[in-house]
C-alpha cells in the first residue's frame, strides 16, 4: 500500500520550511513523528534528523562564500548556538566553517587546501 509520504513534492523545500526539524516536518505532512521515521528509513535507509542535519549543513557551504558572520549563518539556519553549528559542521565535514575561508574571508580551493603561493608569496591562478 503506498503511503500518503509518496504524493508529497520536493522534500528540500519541506525541509527548508521546517526549519530543519524532523517533528515539524511530521506535523507539515499530517503524520506523526514515528510514521515519518518508518517511511523514512524504508524509502531513503536513514534517519529522518540524520538526512535534515546533512541537509542543513550542505546549505551552510554557500552562505560561507558570502559576507554573512558564522553566527549570522548559525541563526539562519535555525541553529540556536553558533557554537552548536560549528560542532555540527565540523563533526559532519572534518573542518570548522571558518576553515572553508581563506583569512580574507575567500573561499579555500575545493581540495580544502589555500590557493598555491609562489616563492615571492604571490597567489598563483
Amino acid at each position: 500500500m503506498a503511503s500518503k509520504l509518496d504524493r508529497l513534492g520536493n522534500w528540500t523545500v519541506l525541509a527548508e520550511k521546517s526549519h530543519f526539524q524532523a517533528k515539524t516536518l511530521a506535523a507539515m505532512c499530517h503524520v506523526s513523528l514515528r510514521h515519518l521515521e518508518r517511511y523514512w528509513r524504508k524509502s531513503f535507509h536513514q534517519s529522518p534528523q540524520s538526512w535534515l542535519r546533512e541537509l542543513r549543513l550542505r546549505a551552510a557551504r554557500p552562505l560561507l562564500q558570502t559576507e554573512l558572520t558564522v553566527k549570522e549563518i548559525a541563526s539562519h539556519l535555525g541553529f540556536k548556538q553558533s557554537s552548536h553549528f560549528c560542532r555540527e559542521f565540523k563533526r559532519c565535514t572534518g573542518r570548522t566553517p571558518n576553515a572553508f575561508r581563506a583569512p580574507d574571508g575567500a573561499l579555500l580551493a575545493p581540495t580544502g587546501l589555500p590557493p598555491a603561493r609562489s616563492s615571492s608569496g604571490a597567489i598563483s591562478s
